[in-house]
């Protein structure tokens, strides 16, 4: 507590000010709410490896090695050099999620997410006001997700969610788009993959759509707007490829069978 070292305490509450709360990768406070923030813009910083789960209003529960801690009040997460797990779960943020310096990953809320990259490994989605930094792995909810990459880039990849029709917008830039599995495939601006994403959407640059030999898109590929030509390539896919425009596809400019 600014510098002074405390033991036996199972809860702290903060003040009227500003706090801000750090817990090594072996700590942990186990009353019913272990971190209180109080009034003020409050926010919880993990060293190691940690678990997030927001189940409220500026509220959850941070779980190190030595296990979980409650908090109440707490408007923005932090995660250190350890490898960080943020999960909404029925709550919100006021604040942000800055993931830190590890390979860390941010799950929705199941309901319908709007997602932006606006920054590398940064951007925007439902229920965190401040949106989030340091986050390489996006993961959807069980509702309908929308991934926008707009003028950002991830260092992991995107899941859309078991569940729900999402959809994947790539940025304004000439982009290469490799189908390889349902649903599955990889595009410019991630460095990872793509998973569980029906509906492909490219951006007003030239799109290139290529279906590998078990590649599929269950929902509908457009092209959006393009400088010379969007285009989608079948050519490695044996057997017959049947493809309806607006039904498959839409705003492409040339098809390779």
């Amino acid at each position: 507590l600014n510098g002074t070292t405390f033991s036996g305490i199972s809860s702290v509450t903060g003040g009227d000010q500003i706090d801000t709360f750090t817990i090594q990768d072996g700590g942990q406070l186990d009353g019913a709410v272990g971190i209180d923030g109080s009034t003020g813009a409050n926010s919880i910083v993990s060293v190691g490896n940690a678990t997030w789960l927001v189940t409220g209003l500026n509220a959850g529960t941070i779980t190190t090695t030595a296990g979980p801690t409650k908090f109440a009040n707490i408007q923005t997460l932090t995660g250190g050099a350890g490898d960080d797990s943020f999960t909404l779960s029925g709550g919100t943020l006021d604040g942000a999620i800055a993931g830190g310096t590890g390979t860390n990953t941010l799950t929705a809320d199941n309901v319908a997410n709007a997602w932006v990259i606006n920054g590398t490994d940064a951007g925007t989605v439902t229920g965190v006001t401040g949106g989030f930094s340091g986050i390489a792995n996006l993961v959807g909810g069980t509702d309908t997700d929308s991934f926008i990459l707009s003028g950002g880039t991830l260092s992991g990849s995107i899941d859309g969610g078991i569940t729900g029709i999402n959809t994947l917008t790539a940025d304004n830039v000439a982009n290469t788009w490799n189908i390889t599995g349902a649903d599955t495939g990889t595009v410019t601006g991630i460095t990872g993959t793509f998973s569980n994403i029906a509906n492909l959407t490219g951006g007003n640059n030239d799109d290139a759509f290529v279906v590998g030999a078990s590649g599929s898109v269950s929902g509908l590929i457009d092209g959006g707007a393009q400088v010379t030509a969007d285009t989608l390539n079948y050519s490695a896919v044996t057997g017959t490829v049947t493809a309806k425009i607006d039904t498959n596809f839409t705003g492409i400019e040339m098809v390779t069978g």
